[in-house]
């Protein structure tokens, strides 16, 4: 489940996703620097070679390579990428994830409560050349009430009646106020909109993503596990 809300008709936030032949789901949040039709000249590349390389079972680091060495050759200098990426692994029960320049994410149990922190520790896609790229992935064992929430910047950074920010300790505390059976993805749009200044235009494009571990889709169960496709990296100790 996600929700976009720009601030103008084009905006710099982008959410992907695609299944591989194998069932694994890969989730991608981008935020372009800027606002506007200069955020949004990324997005087309960006979505093209996400769902080539996704369909044909590349592996999450393969389609986070060459997306990376794309915008880095198209994008004008100062114009870069903050992406947290996702692949969930629903036959293993574990989801890999990349995070670059995003503000952290979260993994909520919703039988539990237990939250656990999505922390970014990479550069943002666009920035670097393919030499220079580092791809060092978190790995989660995830519950079967384990639910994973990604934001972009403007969500937490809206601005309230006295000009302080909502901030992620705000968002935070609507997971641990959270009841059970209740929709923690609209309590979080409720408490944003609460927040707000009324009538205000909003300063920067809102995006939310909800992510559930299920049970194996039957097309995974169906397929044998494969070797996935990959590819060569060359210039690496550069």
């Amino acid at each position: 489940r996600y929700l976009i809300s720009p601030k103008a008709i084009f905006n710099g936030d982008v959410v992907l996703a695609a299944r591989q032949p194998n069932g694994d789901l890969l989730v991608l949040l981008g935020d372009f620097t800027g606002h506007g039709l200069p955020a949004a000249i990324g997005a087309l590349p960006l979505a093209e070679v996400f769902h080539g390389m996704v369909s044909k079972g590349f592996a999450l680091e393969d389609v986070l390579r060459e997306v990376n060495g794309k915008l880095k050759s198209i994008l004008p200098i100062g114009v870069f990428c903050c992406a947290t990426a996702v692949q969930l692994s629903f036959r293993n029960r574990s989801i890999e994830v990349w995070a670059g320049g995003l503000p952290e994410g979260v993994i909520f149990n919703e039988r539990t409560g237990l939250v656990k922190s999505i922390a970014s520790k990479h550069l943002p896609l666009g920035i670097l050349g393919p030499s220079q790229f580092r791809y060092e992935p978190n790995i989660y064992e995830m519950d079967p009430d384990d639910v994973v929430y990604l934001w972009s910047d403007g969500l937490i950074e809206t601005q309230g009646r006295d000009g302080d920010m909502f901030g992620l300790d705000r968002l935070v505390e609507v997971f641990k106020e959270a009841e059970p059976d209740s929709s923690v993805f609209d309590r979080i749009l409720s408490r944003v909109k609460e927040f707000a200044v009324v009538d205000e235009e909003q300063n920067d494009d809102h995006t939310l993503i909800e992510v559930r571990m299920q049970e194996a889709p039957t097309l995974a169960l169906e397929q044998p596990l494969s070797i996935k496709p990959r590819m060569v990296h060359r210039g690496l100790a550069d």
